[in-house]
């Protein structure tokens, strides 16, 4: 009886409980905000709470106490303006094979990008085209293969868009085996597609000198706990190249080095700024150290910190009636990536979607501490081995003296 109790302890299993609301810290209600366009997939942005608390897995959205498949993305908003320009001929030669032309092309709005040619033709042909796009004419940094036609008047019979889809450049060339004439009407430019930011400014601290490791060192108390996965520096100096190192304060009140790379910046550059990108967020306290070896210290002028925004894309459930909320866990730092089947998710299915938006944090009402799951499980398996352990050198010390006993007894 006595060792089916050892072998009991050491053999218990740790079930996972099915209770898995209980084991998050914190709640946020996920309300529609829209009238239903997609009964299939729902959308809805990470907000700054999210970020500050949660541990980048432990993510879930659950509907009737069942969890919801879904797939995080980077948030893009288009930016810019819509319209076009007229492109200068500034060369066009015939080869034997071949007709060429290099297209010179007004400044376009700013965060703008070159989405189509226009092209004019008087008879019906087809010719494939090859185009190039470049800041300089000997220097052609994009390259792209086209096809061209018209076969009749009929517009679905057209097809005398030459698509770009790039960024800006200045000049274009175009090689085409058609020689008749062909007119370069217009280039249709459109926003581009850009990251949308959480934006903090930063109070620039006083620099720290360290002589022994030849660095400034800059700290930063981040009270409110504001994450951030990109630092924008500015300097007084404009030319510089420094080591540096980002530490980051743990649970433990200590600083553990987070990234390290260099800050490099010349007098031509396009930007007045560095940027440090992080691999994760940060939300914690932090500390900037810059090596200057035996040059002067930099001056920093300012700073800024960036959180890129994550919208989340929600498999809905098919009993939904469009008008009932959704939960958003999340506060479990042992939750491990979630394992969804998201073969039904593509651009073509959610392109429409129901809108849908984050009420306050609160702390889940149902958190409780399981046995079955960690930190618990964690020190109740230590006890249990550290018990089983001291129960078997017990009675292994038992037996050991037992048999010394029945040796000293029976010495034959």
């Amino acid at each position: 009886m006595k060792y089916l109790l050892v072998f009991a302890l050491f053999t218990l299993p740790i079930f996972s409980s099915p209770r898995w609301i209980q084991n998050y810290s914190y709640v946020k209600e996920l309300k529609p905000s829209t009238t239903k366009t997609n009964q299939e997939f729902g959308k809805f942005d990470l907000d700054e709470d999210i970020y500050k608390t949660f541990y980048d897995y432990d993510l879930r959205v659950s509907y009737k106490g069942k969890q919801l498949p879904y797939i995080r993305r980077i948030k893009q908003i288009a930016n810019g303006k819509v319209g076009k320009v007229s492109p200068k001929i500034i060369y066009s030669k015939e080869s034997e094979y071949s007709m060429n032309y290099v297209l010179e092309l007004p400044i376009i709005p700013g965060n703008s990008r070159l989405e189509s040619i226009d092209i004019k033709a008087v008879d019906f042909f087809e010719t494939s085209a090859k185009v190039y796009l470049g800041n300089e004419i000997d220097d052609w940094k994009v390259t792209k293969d086209a096809f061209i036609f018209k076969y009749n008047n009929d517009t679905y019979s057209e097809s005398l868009n030459l698509k770009l889809d790039t960024d800006y450049y200045k000049y274009i060339r175009i090689e085409t085996d058609y020689k008749d004439k062909i007119t370069f009407a217009s280039v249709q430019y459109g926003p581009k597609d850009m990251i949308s930011h959480i934006e903090y400014n930063e109070t620039v601290p006083e620099a720290l000198e360290n002589g022994d490791l030849k660095a400034s060192q800059y700290y930063f108390d981040n009270e409110t706990a504001k994450p951030f996965q990109i630092i924008r520096l500015e300097f007084k100096e404009l030319d510089y190249n420094r080591e540096y190192t980002i530490y980051k304060m743990n649970e433990e009140k200590e600083y553990i080095s987070h990234s390290t790379g260099t800050l490099q910046r010349s007098k031509n550059s396009q930007f007045a700024y560095s940027e440090i990108y992080l691999n994760d967020t940060v939300s914690s306290s932090w500390k900037l150290v810059i090596f200057n070896k035996d040059s002067e210290s930099l001056k920093l002028t300012s700073i800024k910190l960036y959180q890129p925004k994550e919208e989340c894309i929600v498999k809905l459930p098919e009993d939904w009636d469009g008008k009932e909320s959704f939960q958003v866990y999340y506060g479990n730092q042992y939750a491990s990536l979630p394992g969804y089947d998201t073969s039904s998710f593509n651009d073509t299915l959610y392109e429409k979607y129901t809108n849908l938006s984050l009420s306050e944090q609160i702390a889940n009402p149902e958190k409780a501490w399981s046995v079955f799951e960690p930190p618990v499980s964690i020190w109740l398996t230590r006890f249990i081995f550290i018990l089983g352990l001291l129960i078997t050198v017990f009675y292994g010390f038992k037996i050991l003296e037992r048999w010394s006993r029945l040796e000293k007894t029976n010495p034959n």
